[in-house]
């Protein structure tokens, strides 16, 4: 964190922002490892005058800086010591900008240690209030309580779902789904790379993402819900389009804080669905090549435990920079089903609908002969739609009755 290494440094000044200014003084000694001095405002007017920081502290200030920081700057050389200027209403050319911090995983880990229940899963519980203030934190337990009854990563991840503000183009996707029938190269993956990426290892072993390529409805985009579920990990979209902005410059910013975003929310995994639409070299403004470059910057850089996944139909169309070996590991490809691959898929689904197992399997199969005559190779999407329709039929007319 910058933040750490700037106090270790003992740089001057210092300004941070945060949306959590009541916990402050709590957070910033969980970064320091000691305590941290607030400095009252009656007392900062007085070092306007004569600046006296105390050797070889750390303090910090709410609100405005001194009205003389340069003055300040060289009383906190001379003296050792390290000031922090939370929330200021504009960085001073004398000041170190550490931008917006987030909780320290040890307060995490402290406090879903005391009030997770014994049988929780307390690594998932812990990656889904990754990027929350303290406040916010206990807010989210209240809140996951009060609605699902559980202090659970399932139930945090619901609330946050519901309330939780994250920047342009991000979205939190909801991993649980009624049934999916994954490949078996994903499960292959999940034995060696799920692994790897879970456990505590140098960053250059840790894997860091994979394209799914396939026609669509072939289940590119469940198969990342099912690896965020199977790594018990929250799933972040990050919509490109949804980071464009009006003005100039304004997209790679948007973008850019998205891409700051998912690092403080690690670990976690970040879709990117559909990239050949994103990056399809038509856009004569030259906006999407920079995005390009921020996020090639990004993928092959970023150090933080983020699995990224990005989906396309046609590979062909891709730019091939953004698939390179040192910014994703592989590929996996999804193929569409064969009518005896299908059976076994439909007959899984119907059993898995509520009430429904009255509605015989021959009802399914006579839906699926008479579409496959039509269309061949199926996706699992027609699949599902042919097994809906199935039911939908028989149900309807059972209610005739």
């Amino acid at each position: 964190m910058m933040l750490t290494t700037a106090i270790r440094a003992r740089l001057p000044l210092i300004a941070i922002r945060t949306n959590d200014p009541l916990n402050i003084g709590k957070v910033l000694e969980a970064y320091v490892g000691h305590p941290v001095t607030p400095l009252a405002q009656a007392r900062m007017k007085t070092m306007i005058i004569s600046p006296t920081l105390p050797t070889d502290s750390v303090s910090y200030v709410m609100g405005d800086y001194p009205i003389d920081p340069f003055r300040t700057f060289s009383d906190a050389v001379e003296h050792n010591a390290c000031l922090i200027i939370v929330n200021p209403e504009e960085v001073h050319p004398a000041m170190f900008d550490a931008g917006t911090i987030t909780m320290p995983n040890a307060m995490i880990e402290d406090f879903v240690g005391e009030y997770a229940p014994e049988d929780a899963d307390c690594y998932s519980l812990e990656a889904a209030l990754r990027g929350s203030s303290f406040k916010e934190m206990v807010e989210l337990a209240k809140l996951a309580m009060a609605e699902s009854g559980a202090f659970t990563a399932e139930a945090v991840l619901k609330v946050r779902r519901e309330r939780t503000v994250l920047s342009s183009g991000l979205r939190l996707v909801d991993t649980n789904q009624h049934y999916y029938a994954p490949p078996q190269e994903l499960f292959d993956w999940l034995n060696v790379g799920g692994r790897l990426f879970t456990a505590n290892v140098d960053r250059v072993i840790r894997p860091r993402g994979l394209l799914f390529n396939g026609d669509p409805g072939t289940g590119k985009t469940s198969a990342a819900k099912f690896l965020a579920h199977s790594l018990r990990l929250p799933l972040y979209l990050l919509d490109v389009g949804g980071t464009m902005q009006k003005y100039v410059g304004e997209s790679e910013r948007t973008f850019q804080a998205a891409l700051m975003q998912i690092e403080a929310l690690a670990p976690c995994v970040m879709l990117l669905d559909e990239v050949e639409k994103v990056f399809d070299n038509t856009d004569d403004t030259g906006v999407s090549r920079r995005v390009l470059g921020t996020l090639l910057w990004w993928l092959q850089e970023n150090t933080t435990q983020v699995l990224t996944i990005m989906t396309t139909n046609n590979s062909d169309q891709i730019p091939p920079e953004l698939v390179r070996p040192g910014r994703i590991d592989g590929a996996i490809r999804f193929e569409k089903l064969t009518y005896a691959q299908a059976l076994p898929f439909a007959e899984a689904l119907r059993k898995s609908l509520t009430n429904v197992c009255e509605v015989e399997q021959a009802v399914v199969e006579q839906e699926l002969r008479e579409a496959y005559r039509k269309c061949g190779l199926w996706s699992q999407a027609e699949v599902t739609q042919a097994v809906i329709v199935s039911v939908q039929c028989k149900l309807a007319e059972s209610l005739k009755e």
